[in-house]
């Protein structure tokens, strides 16, 4: 996790996160910046490549932001109860 965290730092200077691992689940608790779509990108490709899902407390303000990275609402027919967060990147979203 200590170097997810490095390397996703390196990559991206101008962007404050926290993100922290629960068993298979990578959770990302903050995110600001001015340019924060690369990182987006970044920790999806990182996430796919350790075969990790993300998981967001989004507020219903960024629920598009977070879609528009692959994310779903955890309701519905996209519903996980091993899941707390209110949504969810599996590893292989588009």
């Amino acid at each position: 996790m200590v170097e997810l965290v490095a390397w996703l730092e390196d990559r991206n200077p101008g962007v404050d996160f926290w993100v922290t691992k629960r068993g298979d689940l990578l959770k990302l608790t903050y995110l600001t910046g001015d340019d924060v779509d690369p990182f987006m990108r970044d920790l999806a490709a990182a996430a796919e490549e350790l075969g990790k899902t993300v998981a967001v407390d989004a507020t219903r303000e960024m629920e598009g932001f977070y879609a528009g990275h692959g994310f779903v609402k955890n309701a519905g027919r996209h519903a996980d109860e091993d899941i707390d967060e209110r949504m969810y990147r599996p590893p292989d979203s588009p």
